[in-house]
């Protein structure tokens, strides 16, 4: 198995900063993935199915309405960080 981000090296216009790697040996590891038959699976693709779960807006819901105080930007990111718990949460459990 092999997980990551390979369009960095894989297409150099998602490359930020740093060196880019040369022409030659990106075109090696372009072939290595088509030849070996990898494929790029996106998070957010994995993350579709959650959309469909009957659970799901509920879930979204609860944890986004449960009362907390703070500044406003700060509740944003408070908020935003308790969701991503509780669906990660969610996710082992559900799936």
């Amino acid at each position: 198995m092999a997980i990551g981000d390979f369009n960095i090296v894989a297409t150099s216009s998602k490359k930020k900063g740093g060196h880019h790697p040369n022409q030659r040996a990106r075109n090696e590891f372009v072939d290595f993935i088509n030849n070996n038959s990898l494929r790029d699976i996106t998070t957010l693709g994995l993350r579709n199915i959650w959309l469909e779960h009957p659970q799901f807006m509920d879930l979204v819901r609860e944890s986004w309405y449960e009362p907390m105080a703070d500044a406003p930007i700060r509740l944003v990111m408070r908020k935003l960080k308790r969701l991503k718990i509780t669906m990660k949460e969610w996710h082992k459990i559900t799936y």
